[in-house]
């Protein structure tokens, strides 16, 4: 038997990484050993999500739903691939199935949010990325998704803060660093004499 935790730990590492082709390997060693297994299913749907293959995924994830209907994580990666498919209110639905069963998931809230940034809606796309950093003010990405929501709406002020805020909780975000020079750009061409262009 081997050890389940190890590869699944093992496989998402190698998702973080973009080697699917090595994760699928690690998700595979698991369902061979228990067969169904949901946190395997949803880490081989999501090798095949990466690819692109959001059909074969999509089936993945059901499955996966259907062996623990209490597997949050299944939801919100479901809610990725319905998106990408173009099944918006049923992404929504996935999405919001997630938050119920686990509100601290930090993804679930900011794959809603992009969702509902997509869509144009911009105030419900900030308040989803505002709760998915209280769910985990360590990550980079919720403070990202809502500097980008705030720059699109040429809030360039409210997105600078955000990035502050961004670089004390992950000070090594490169991302975070390209989009503040960008930022501050933005600030010092719009008003050069205001305090905000320093």
């Amino acid at each position: 038997m081997p050890d389940v935790d190890h590869y699944l730990d093992e496989g998402n590492r190698l998702i973080e990484d973009g080697d699917v082709h090595e994760a699928r390997k690690c998700f595979r060693r698991v369902l061979e050993a228990i067969p169904g297994h949901p946190a395997a299913l949803d880490g081989l749907a999501w090798t095949y999500y990466m690819e692109g293959k959001c059909d074969k995924a999509r089936k993945l994830l059901e499955q996966s739903i259907r062996k623990d209907p209490s597997f949050a994580e299944a939801y919100t990666d479901l809610g990725c691939v319905l998106h990408e498919l173009g099944n918006i209110k049923e992404a929504e639905r996935m999405h919001k199935k997630c938050i119920t069963l686990d509100p601290t998931r930090h993804d679930a809230h900011t794959n809603l949010g992009q969702l509902y940034l997509r869509a144009g809606n911009h105030d419900d796309a900030e308040q989803m990325f505002v709760r998915a950093i209280a769910c985990d003010p360590a990550r980079p990405d919720g403070y990202l998704c809502l500097a980008e929501a705030r720059m699109e709406r040429d809030d360039f002020a409210g997105a600078r803060d955000t990035l502050v805020e961004c670089l004390k909780a992950e000070p090594d975000s490169i991302e975070a660093e390209i989009l503040l020079a960008h930022v501050q750009f933005e600030l010092g061409t719009r008003n050069p004499k205001h305090p905000d262009a320093r």
